[in-house]
């Protein structure tokens, strides 16, 4: 089988099934910017994209910065005689896919990946809702983040059989082997912030007003079990660092400012629940890492990634804005973790994730195949 996917650009939470996918299909993957995230990365993530072909298609214009109008698109198509072509969101890509196989008649399947959570599926209007509505119509499938999207878009715009749950999950086995290999580093983190025999709480991500990291800060106030490592960087920094300060717990928090590669990894060893209280998260990648390295996580009823958490072994949800409900699960989930200690690092704990990568995989596969999971 023949695949080809577009894609906004390189995302690092894509990387994995990408790299599975191509040892199972003919694959090639186009792109049409540097940067998928507002993450800077060493190297570009392009070049980890491994038994595949992969090209940036440039010319054109884009629109509003972000729509892609790029003429050469039809001869890439025309070039990989795929079987399946997938798209993402509805937007001007959708639309000259959508155009482009009506005019010429052609035989692939089109589908449609988007990053819809739940709250964003439900509360979409206007011109966004108008282009839905035509890439429904036009697709053979979407590809949806969670099992509760999927029954929304079966339930209100496509048969549930053109429908497939395929979040961004990375491979297991890659996160966990990279954890692993990080334990030096992480045990110098635990000398410099003296966590020896305290319990930690650990936020990955950007320091950006949308992580709603106030409200974590207070909520610390009111656990003085606990030490907060927060692993990023952002416009945020010098705001938190005084707010610290005016909270007195400046000797329990601590930035380790961005990170990646080897010292990101290492933070996972450290903690003993990751915490994401984002007003919004389309999804959460750093959800599946900590699930994978055996982590659970506090989550806020706004991040896309809850939909991994399905018992209290994994973790907790919260409502949105509320510290006192974050105050509850924090409290809740200290129960049922253990305090950090430098011999820890010899042995990750069991994964908690409940699919692995193949899974993933294949269902995608078998849905490409005959358009039904």
């Amino acid at each position: 089988m023949r695949i080809l996917f577009f894609q906004p650009g390189i995302g690092p939470y894509r990387l994995d099934f990408f790299n599975e996918l191509a040892l199972k299909c003919e694959l090639k993957i186009v792109y049409f910017f540097d940067e998928a995230t507002e993450q800077k990365f060493p190297e570009p993530l392009a070049g980890k994209l491994k038994n595949c072909q992969v090209e940036k298609l440039v010319g054109g214009f884009n629109l509003r910065k972000y729509y892609p109008v790029r003429p050469a698109l039809g001869r890439v198509v025309r070039d990989f005689k795929p079987d399946v072509v997938v798209g993402y969101e509805f937007n001007t890509v959708m639309l000259h896919l959508a155009m482009l196989r009506r005019l010429t008649r052609a035989k692939w399947k089109l589908f449609l990946w988007t990053s819809d959570n739940l709250e964003i599926a439900v509360n979409c209007h206007g011109v966004r809702s108008f282009f839905r509505r035509i890439g429904t119509k036009a697709c053979d499938g979407m590809l949806l983040y969670s099992d509760e999207v999927r029954e929304f878009y079966g339930s209100k715009l496509l048969p549930l059989k053109k429908t497939l749950t395929l979040p961004n999950i990375q491979s297991e086995e890659r996160i966990r082997a990279d954890i692993a290999g990080a334990s030096a580093t992480a045990a110098e983190l635990a000398r410099d912030y003296q966590l020896d025999g305290k319990k930690v709480l650990l936020f990955v991500g950007r320091l950006h007003p949308v992580k709603n990291l106030p409200s974590l800060l207070e909520a610390l106030t009111q656990l003085p079990e606990y030490q907060l490592v927060i692993a990023g960087g952002g416009p945020e920094y010098e705001h938190l660092e005084t707010l610290c300060r005016d909270l007195r717990i400046a000797d329990r928090v601590h930035f380790s400012g961005g990170c990646y590669g080897e010292r990101l990894w290492a933070h996972y060893l450290l903690a003993g629940a990751l915490v994401l209280p984002s007003t919004f998260e389309t999804f959460g990648a750093v959800v599946n890492e900590a699930l994978a390295a055996g982590i659970p996580c506090v989550v806020s009823d706004h991040v896309g990634a809850k939909v991994l958490i399905r018992n209290d072994k994994q973790g907790e949800v919260y409502p949105s804005g509320s510290v006192e409900a974050l105050i509850s699960a924090l409290k809740r989930i200290s129960n049922r973790i253990e305090a950090f200690s430098l011999e820890s690092l010899s042995e990750m704990p069991p994964s908690l994730m409940a699919k692995k990568m193949s899974d993933y995989v294949d269902n995608f596969l078998a849905f490409a195949g005959d358009g039904n999971e």
